[in-house]
């Protein structure tokens, strides 16, 4: 884990343990790494100096600018001391710092500061409701520490715990209280299903995915939902995520349907459609160029009927570009769309799982590419790429698997109107592809 700064969340003092033994405390939330190694609690007492109250203050009062729509009010009407109580760890900064994450992943900095692109979803009708009712707001906060624990490769962070607690319980009790069930409640069940199976809690992750699916049918569908269609348009997506997971259909597609649509469409459609020019800017040219526009006409050709079979063999110039070695010298970029490519073409070409044995060195390595991206990349075709490798890494690795959603969710939420109609398109398409093949061991 590396070690944060006061900015992006860590303590402002050493934690308990390591003052008595005087030893170098990194600070880190919940637990810092000297008594994470050694399998103790970690505490942090919430005695502050006045020079260090003044810095929470001007925190939580730069995050509130940051979350104020123009013309709107403040997005900070909860009191944090309603919701402290038995708090795992010192509240007055930790809370403001997981409502920050979440807006960012729920609205990135591309989608706020390009508003001609953006999707005609209201963030202030959302974000509000998330503060003003208190099941929804520790749903979100489950949510932001659930994802951070998924980037980070942790598991079992007590604030994590702590809000899917109160989160289940006020949920039980508006559902309880009332004969209609709220979109808040439901976007509740939403966050409890997402992040339950981010989790790998597979048994609650159904649990909830059951619930959540009665309180649609109950209001109606999904076109009936509130929030001007983003909280369906967020059950979409993480339906979309869920199915590429288990190998399996959707459970809820776009307006289309959930089949395959009539004109097929891959993750890959959209990108090499785009001029050669533009493509050449992003580093797919040549050899890559080339393999990608392979791999997207087997994916348009897919097919029982079409699958050579194990005596396929991979094509020369790529088994030579692995034996060179080379990548490094031409970027991560450019190696993970190598590496994604070649997935494809041995699992299309072969009619083997996604997830199969023989993938999974060519998903690690794409892990490792995928680890060293810059972090932010305004340019629409480069996000469009990190989504097409991402959803490849969730649909091949046995391992860690939900990271490359974890990872790529921000940039699915960038995406401009016309981009998302693409995407569901090519990920329904991907989607069913990867349902036939994981069942090819029965079928053909």
């Amino acid at each position: 884990m590396t070690t944060s700064t006061a900015k992006d969340g860590c303590a402002l003092q050493a934690c308990s343990n390591c003052r008595v033994r005087k030893k170098k405390c990194d600070k880190v939330f919940p637990s810092c790494t000297t008594c994470r190694k050694k399998f103790i609690n970690c505490n942090y007492e919430e005695n502050r100096s006045q020079h260090e109250i003044r810095t929470l203050r001007s925190q939580l009062e730069s995050l509130s600018n940051g979350l104020t729509v123009a013309g709107g009010p403040s997005l900070i009407p909860l009191s944090l001391d309603s919701t402290t109580q038995h708090y795992p760890i010192p509240s007055q900064w930790y809370m403001p710092f997981l409502v920050n994450h979440y807006y960012d992943l729920c609205f990135p900095r591309s989608l706020r500061t390009n508003f001609n692109h953006a999707p005609e979803y209201s963030r202030n009708q959302w974000m509000q409701a998330s503060f003003q009712d208190p099941c929804m707001f520790h749903a979100i906060l489950f949510a932001a520490s659930s994802h951070l624990e998924v980037v980070r490769g942790e598991n079992g962070n007590p604030v994590t715990h702590y809000h899917r607690r109160q989160a289940i319980k006020l949920l039980l009790e508006n559902i309880s209280a009332s004969r209609t069930v709220s979109d808040t409640s439901i976007a509740t069940a939403m966050y409890l299903w997402h992040y339950e199976s981010m989790n790998s809690h597979l048994d609650e992750a159904r649990i909830h995915k059951q619930g959540l699916l009665q309180m649609i049918n109950a209001n109606g569908g999904l076109r009936k939902l509130g929030f001007d269609g983003f909280l369906s348009h967020m059950i979409t997506l993480i339906g979309f995520g869920d199915a590429i997971l288990s190998a399996s259909k959707p459970v809820f597609g776009t307006v289309d349907g959930y089949e395959v649509p009539e004109a097929p469409i891959t993750l890959l459609s959209a990108i090499l459609q785009r001029p050669e020019k533009v493509l050449h800017s992003s580093g797919l040219n040549g050899s890559l160029l080339s393999l990608l526009h392979e791999v997207h006409d087997n994916l348009l050709t897919f097919g029982p009927q079409n699958i050579p079979g194990d005596y396929w063999e991979m094509p020369l110039y790529i088994t030579d570009k692995y034996l060179d070695g080379d990548f490094d010298e031409d970027g991560p970029f450019y190696a993970a769309c190598w590496h994604a490519a070649s997935i494809y073409l041995n699992s299309l070409k072969r009619g083997i799982p996604f997830s199969s044995d023989e993938n999974q060195i060519f998903v690690e390595k794409l892990r490792s590419c995928i680890m060293v991206f810059p972090k932010d990349n305004d340019r629409e075709l480069d996000r469009e790429i990190y989504v097409w490798l991402c959803f490849t890494g969730a649909a091949v690795a046995n391992r860690d698997k939900t990271w490359f959603l974890a990872k790529v969710g921000p940039t699915v939420m960038s995406l401009s109107q016309k981009q998302l109609g693409d995407f569901k398109r090519g990920v329904i398409q991907f989607a069913y592809i990867v349902q036939k093949l994981e069942s090819s061991r029965q079928v053909w």
